[in-house]
């Protein structure tokens, strides 16, 4: 209903609500830099550089994430960065980096920072037709790293869990196992939980418990 507000094909320079870098050496590109206005833009990037071509020619090319990220920050000002380890929870929660893609789009959803809502992202993967349970899950997965970072870190195993008292630390297996399943329920489903119990399991048969 808005196409006729579409009078381009390029955004014009300051005029862009986000950056979504999944390369931060695209993402700090001048041209692409010159679309951030301070105050109006919300720079979402990965921090995972990947090598380009471009060092070959130009070994004195600066291409650390450091100085990429340092370039975007100047750009749009640090309260409208968002640095994401996209490519290291992407690659830990679903098998591979090339979900980082739409686990940001699913920052920037949640972010606010999208035209369109949830349900026509969805459609859009389901009508693309690749790998859709897996893109709609870093979709989710995105989602919630933009509400609480640290949870999806934790389940990436990119950083330590909170670890309790000793008093409040069951004291054997199976209350250990109940405790866990618990909080499976909680972060997903019964089923996930299920499946951790079955592992267990099989690994208590293995070890002769």
């Amino acid at each position: 209903e808005h196409d006729a507000q579409l009078h381009a094909t390029r955004i014009a320079d300051g005029a862009a609500d986000v950056l979504l870098g999944c390369d931060p050496v695209v993402a700090a590109a001048p041209e692409n830099l010159a679309k951030i206005l301070p105050g109006r833009t919300l720079a979402i990037v990965n921090r995972f550089v990947t090598p380009t071509s471009d060092f070959a020619d130009d070994p004195d090319l600066d291409l650390s994430a450091k100085g990429l990220l340092s370039a975007v920050e100047k750009a749009v000002g640090e309260p409208g960065c968002a640095f994401v380890d996209a490519s290291r929870m992407a690659t830990a929660l679903l098998g591979d980096a090339i979900f980082v893609n739409p686990f940001l789009l699913g920052y920037a959803l949640q972010a606010g920072r999208l035209p369109v809502g949830l349900p026509a992202l969805e459609r859009a993967i389901e009508l693309n037709g690749r790998a859709v349970r897996e893109n709609k899950r870093a979709l989710n997965w995105g989602r919630l790293a933009a509400l609480d970072p640290g949870r999806v870190e934790c389940a990436a195993g990119l950083s330590a869990i909170t670890v309790q008292s000793e008093a409040a630390q069951p004291e054997d297996l199976e209350s250990l196992v109940a405790d866990r399943a618990a909080r499976l329920v909680d972060y997903q489903n019964r089923d996930y939980a299920e499946r951790y119990r079955g592992l267990v399991a099989r690994a208590a048969s293995a070890a002769g418990g």
